[in-house]
């Protein structure tokens, strides 16, 4: 019987010791395990470093007459060129006679320029003698009034004296009465007042006649039309034969790099624009978009500094000190905003690709966080996972206890908080998903 208990007892804890060791199997198991750490006091601040690539601020268009047949295209966009380089070439067959008819049109329009002037000569002339003609007939009207004025003057003086007189001794005019004579003075002071009248009259159609041939005639242009004419004939003419010279080829007028070709072989030419150069001794531009978050710090004046490992020191001694001379925001995503930055000629090429940093002030946190070991709730609420002990039946257990915490800044790699113990442990990282009160296995360093 003693034997068969001491044998029971035996099974039992043979038992227990192998569910023991199957527990803590499973534990090991299923536990997730994590990665600890403590908040540092940090300086933070933006990191802001983004890539570009350098482009032409100066694009030079090259074109010649329009209409004219491409006879062959001898660079493509993204080529470097030289001053003189043949950018395309042309067909001369028509060429000899379009320089013919270019130079008979100049004489027509020589002629009309002639004519036109003849004509402006013959109506100043008349103008002229139309204004000496409006004068002469002022004065003229002038001297007639004053005489009409002068005998209308003297009659009025005839009859008041004949009145006055009558008055002293009617026996001087036995012929006449009182009243007649009393009319007649009446009669010659209307006439006087009449003449004046009609003076002021004729002098002020004769000044409007002065003013009507004084005022300014409209502008005869067509000189100066016809003219302006005669210089775009002649430019056409001169490009015409300036091609003959050089055979139809068009060159290149700077050192640079093409960035369009707007015709092919065959086809013909527009006028404006066949080709299109970036101007590489001027300065270039540098556009780099940046994340609209960092508006604060991306502004007219910013300085940065080229970080490029594609770029040789001596390349970076040349462009020498940088700022950032506009900022606009991206108009295809409004996320980001573009930032354009001066590059000095003859200092580095167009198509460069570098990287510039720009260098923000950063500031003292006294609680600082990796990033993934931030997590943010349903609530919007940031918080970390510390770790607090607890007593199971296999011993003491690390659990994972949710602490609210406040975001102060958020970097790329760190994150400032408050509200952590000043020795707290949290959790950086974990190998499973973490839940609040679940249990965790923290990893040694």
């Amino acid at each position: 019987m003693k034997q068969k208990l001491i044998k029971v007892i035996v099974i039992f804890f043979g038992v227990m010791a192998a569910f023991t060791i199957l527990s803590r199997a499973a534990y090991n198991i299923s536990t997730p395990k994590v990665m600890l750490g403590k908040a540092e006091e940090m300086e933070l601040g933006p990191d802001i470093s983004r890539s570009g690539v350098v482009e032409a601020r100066e694009i030079v268009p090259v074109s010649t007459e329009e209409q004219k047949i491409i006879k062959k295209v001898h660079v493509l966009a993204g080529q470097a060129v030289k001053i003189g380089d043949t950018l395309y070439e042309l067909n001369l067959e028509k060429l000899g006679k379009e320089i013919e008819e270019k130079e008979n049109e100049l004489k027509g329009i020589e002629l009309q320029i002639e004519s036109a002037k003849s004509v402006q000569a013959v109506t100043k002339q008349s103008k002229q003698a139309a204004q000496s003609q409006a004068v002469a007939d002022y004065e003229r009207a002038a001297q007639i009034a004053d005489r009409e004025i002068a005998a209308a003057e003297a009659d009025w003086t005839t009859a008041e004296n004949e009145y006055r007189k009558f008055q002293n001794d009617p026996s001087l005019y036995p012929e006449k009465t009182e009243q007649e004579l009393l009319q007649s003075l009446q009669e010659a002071k209307k006439s006087y007042e009449a003449a004046i009248a009609a003076k002021d009259e004729s002098l002020y159609q004769a000044q409007k006649a002065i003013d009507s041939a004084n005022l300014p005639e409209a502008k005869d242009t067509t000189v100066e039309q016809t003219e302006l004419m005669k210089k775009n004939i002649e430019k056409q003419l001169s490009v015409l034969k300036e091609l003959q010279t050089m055979e139809g080829k068009v060159t290149s007028p700077i050192n640079g790099v093409v960035s369009a070709v707007n015709i092919q072989t065959g086809g013909m030419t527009t006028g404006t624009a066949d080709v299109m150069i970036a101007d590489a001794s001027a300065d270039m531009i540098l556009k780099i978009p940046f994340p609209a978050e960092y508006k604060e710090y991306i502004t007219n004046g910013t300085e940065v500094e080229l970080v490029s490992d594609a770029l040789m020191e001596k390349e970076i001694q040349a462009v020498g000190e940088l700022e950032i001379m506009a900022v606009q925001e991206n108009v295809e995503n409004g996320n980001e905003i573009e930032a354009s930055i001066l590059i000095p000629k003859n200092t580095l090429s167009i198509g460069t690709a570098i990287e510039v940093k720009i260098n923000t002030k950063k500031e003292n946190y006294a609680q600082c966080v990796p990033l993934e070991a931030l997590h943010q709730g349903e609530d919007e609420q940031y918080y970390v996972y510390a770790i607090d002990e607890k007593k199971t039946i296999l011993g003491t257990e690390s659990v994972a206890q949710r602490v609210n915490v406040n975001v102060k800044y958020k970097g790329e790699r760190y994150v400032a908080v408050e509200g952590l113990g000043v020795e707290q442990k949290f959790i950086i990282s974990s190998t499973k998903q973490i839940q609040e009160g679940g249990r965790v296995k923290p990893q040694k360093q």
